[in-house]
């Protein structure tokens, strides 16, 4: 499933000149971020950043944006740390040809854990994490729903099962619920597990 999805991923970043893909970090996508840099692209007409930042240093375990390089590594493809705020942001060409997203057991994608958090009118927003590390730095649901393709990633049986309880009208409080009510039939759900 990742090495096809990433095969999917990699032709939508093939059509478009100065191509932008969106990544998340943890656990989920790293599969698909191992086979998509795999693909002959040209990675340096590609920028590529996270959908969110913990406030730490890129070569930190808990950075998604040093996860995502060291992803990458063997291909030298850079990363854009989210960290570098809102005039670094302001500098990608939205639409983003892809956007990726991995969600929490608790419903949360990105660093968007509330209604509050999904920042209207901004492309970017500070957010505060229940867990540690708490302090971080999300795109807003507008700047992630700015793309061409909007992919979930689905890596279990328990979030696949949290996914259908949303679809089926129940939960309609979590993030995931505003993210499928927002971007509709736009969004592509991958369980990957």
């Amino acid at each position: 499933m990742a090495e096809s999805l990433a095969e999917s991923i990699a032709e939508d970043l093939m059509a478009p000149e100065n191509s932008f893909l969106i990544l998340p970090g943890g656990s989920s996508p790293q599969g698909v971020i191992k086979e998509l840099a795999r693909q002959d692209l040209l990675w340096d007409q590609i920028t590529i950043t996270t959908t969110d930042e913990r406030r730490v240093p890129m070569e930190d375990a808990q950075s998604n944006a040093g996860q995502v390089k060291r992803l990458f590594a063997q291909e030298g493809i850079e990363v854009e740390p989210l960290w570098l705020g809102e005039a670094k942001i302001e500098d990608l060409s939205f639409p983003a040809s892809v956007t990726v997203l991995g969600m929490g057991p608790d419903g949360h994608f990105a660093s968007l854990f509330a209604d509050e958090d999904m920042g209207p009118g901004k492309d970017i927003i500070e957010a505060t994490a229940s867990f540690q590390p708490y302090e971080r730095l999300s795109l807003t649901l507008e700047a992630l729903l700015d793309c061409k393709r909007l992919i979930l990633l689905v890596p279990d049986q328990e979030k696949w099962t949290l996914c259908q309880s949303v679809l089926a009208g129940e939960n309609s409080d979590l993030p995931i619920a505003r993210l499928f009510q927002a971007a509709g039939s736009k969004l592509e759900l991958h369980i990957i597990a």
